[in-house]
């Protein structure tokens, strides 16, 4: 029971953090989760039930697509969650793709009511010796399943030097009257995460227009 008192824990941080900054998506990666005693197991995936974007490894373009899909398939559309790709099948007209994954699998998959289990997990961290790593697990309901994968690098979609820049200056404008702000702008690691922002606001407006056709 500590387990599972420990994810919703984990779940109502990661709620707080994500709803005070307007956040529909998150992600993590179980190397830089330091000074935690469990991965974000069952939190990701009650999370992800309730319609929030996951993508696991830092992996935010997954995130988003996941948040997207979520919101298309609102009130019972269809279920969609996140997956990792571990194999292909290409040969035509039988292709396949393997997907798996061990922790995070949204429970809009199941064809049941999933059941809370714990079991040891063999990576990540134990800080306190817990060797029982709480998740949801149900059999899935879906026979077949469309992967969509977020391919920003093929399409050449990223926000260019020139688009950052006047994002910066526009953020100056209004935070003029905060030294503090102003120099925070000047942060190179404020202009990377501007620049990973508006880059994914370009992805969004791509699969909006792709998904319009």
């Amino acid at each position: 029971i500590n387990a599972i008192k420990y994810q919703a824990r984990e779940e109502i941080a990661i709620k707080k953090m994500m709803d005070r900054n307007g956040c529909k998506a998150f992600s993590n990666t179980f190397q830089d989760l330091y000074g935690m005693e469990q991965l974000p197991g069952l939190a990701s995936q009650h999370l992800m039930a309730q319609g929030y974007g996951y993508g696991g490894e830092g992996d935010w373009k997954v995130s988003a697509m996941t948040s997207i899909l979520k919101a298309m398939g609102e009130n019972g559309n269809g279920a969609s969650g996140f997956m990792e790709d571990y194999t292909y099948h290409l040969v035509k007209g039988h292709e396949y793709s393997l997907g798996a994954h061990m922790l995070e699998v949204c429970p809009s998959l199941a064809a049941d009511k999933p059941r809370i289990e714990t079991h040891h997990l063999g990576i990540g961290m134990n800080e306190k010796d817990w060797d029982k790593e709480a998740r949801a697990v149900a059999e899935v309901r879906v026979k077949s399943s469309l992967v969509l994968q977020v391919l920003a690098r093929e399409e050449k979609i990223e926000a260019s030097d020139d688009e950052v820049t006047a994002k910066l200056t526009e953020l100056s404008d209004v935070y003029q009257k905060s030294p503090e702000a102003l120099k925070q702008l000047k942060d190179p690691a404020v202009r990377q995460d501007l620049k990973n922002r508006l880059t994914v606001e370009k992805v969004l407006e791509h699969l909006v227009k792709l998904n319009s056709k």
